[in-house]
């Protein structure tokens, strides 16, 4: 069986844009990115989900004459994920795959949005989100493995048990109370 995830549609729900500096002059400063992705099942269709990432761009203005974008974007994405999956297959594929889709979207929105600014358009990295999610998961069931015993156990079954634990926390991101109560619900 093939999981297809299927985006229904998405919505800017705030684009903040503004860039910081001189126009002439100036050198182009180190830009941070930060994402933050939340998601809440929808009450009448447990299938539905609704995922919203924001992205937040700073500057670093420890140089005289930095100069950059600010932004502030926030987009949300409707998403069906298909029958018969666990709950750690719909976070997968909701932050996984879902997450990758809007940051593509966000990336156009963008740079359509920033093409005419004074040092020409914000195109922000391709980024693996996926592959983060797996790090951080993978970290995080090493640590709590070591925290579990007081010592690396060595034992695969534990740190298997601990990496699977880590990677539904790590993916499901500080989800709404309503997709919790109903991935709790169903493990029973």
């Amino acid at each position: 069986m093939v999981n297809y995830l299927r985006l229904e549609t998405y919505i800017i729900r705030r684009i903040h844009l503004e860039w910081q500096g001189p126009v002439d002059g100036c050198e182009r400063a180190v830009q941070s990115l930060t994402l933050k992705a939340t998601d809440k099942q929808d009450a009448q269709n447990p299938r539905k989900y609704r995922l919203r990432l924001n992205a937040t761009i700073t500057l670093d203005k420890s140089k005289e004459n930095a100069c950059g974008f600010l932004a502030d974007v926030l987009i949300e994405g409707v998403f069906i994920v298909p029958d018969g999956l666990t709950p750690e297959q719909e976070n997968s594929l909701i932050h996984g795959n879902g997450a990758t889709l809007l940051y593509g979207v966000l990336r156009g929105e963008l740079a359509a949005h920033t093409g005419s600014f004074p040092k020409g358009r914000l195109l922000l990295p391709t980024i693996p989100l996926r592959k983060m999610a797996q790090d951080i998961a993978d970290k995080a069931a090493k640590k709590q493995v070591c925290d579990a015993s007081g010592e690396k156990t060595g034992k695969r079954s534990d740190q298997k048990k601990a990496r699977k634990s880590a990677a539904t926390r790590a993916s499901s991101n500080a989800p709404s109370r309503e997709s919790t109560v109903r991935r709790a619900a169903k493990k029973k």
